[in-house]
């Protein structure tokens, strides 16, 4: 969008900043209206991605806290601490194929992920308003995005919340703390 604007850069604990006046470009004879109105539709669309982005990083680190527990609990003989790690594999599944509905894995041009990135990419490809083809798109990859939120909200509200009673149920310590005293006295 044309205007001005600060630009800042911070390397280290250094840091300045310049103004910047950018202007339109005079091939283009956009009205500024029509320029506000593809700059809100692209901040929209960027939006939904970092949405779905978000959503699958907690899916990320989620996994990774399951890997770590499985990985400390797996070979125990305690049948209570065995449950456990069933409990993680089959919520690690139930992850990944979430994962899998919103990224698509072979399939990723018909994916969830594909549909909420493709309005950001089509509308980047002039200064031109939204077209209405475009607006009804974005419209309809807010209905997607609003089903997959919901479905992951209610995946945590319930399944990584069950599993997470359990573990707390379970009364596990992964961090045994370090007997000096046994190992002095060998």
């Amino acid at each position: 969008m044309p205007g001005t604007y600060t630009v800042k850069i911070k390397i280290g604990d250094r840091e300045t900043s310049q103004t910047v006046n950018v202007k339109a470009d005079y091939r283009e004879k956009i009205s500024m209206k029509k320029r506000k109105e593809k700059y809100d539709a692209l901040v929209k669309a960027e939006q939904n991605i970092k949405i779905l982005g978000a959503g699958l990083m907690q899916i990320k680190k989620t996994n990774e806290t399951l890997d770590f527990i499985m990985k400390h609990l797996k070979g125990s003989k305690d049948s209570k601490l065995q449950e456990i790690v069933k409990d993680a594999a089959a919520l690690k599944a139930k992850l990944g194929a979430f994962s899998k509905k919103i990224m698509g894995g072979a399939d990723m041009m018909n994916s969830i992920g594909f549909q909420v990135l493709l309005p950001f990419m089509t509308l980047s490809t002039s200064f031109d308003a939204p077209t209405p083809s475009q607006k009804k798109f974005m419209a309809q990859t807010q209905k997607i995005l609003m089903k997959v939120t919901k479905e992951f909200q209610q995946l945590y509200a319930q399944d990584v919340a069950e599993f997470n009673k359990k573990f707390q149920k379970a009364n596990i310590d992964l961090f045994k703390p370090l007997d000096f005293s046994a190992i002095l006295n060998k």
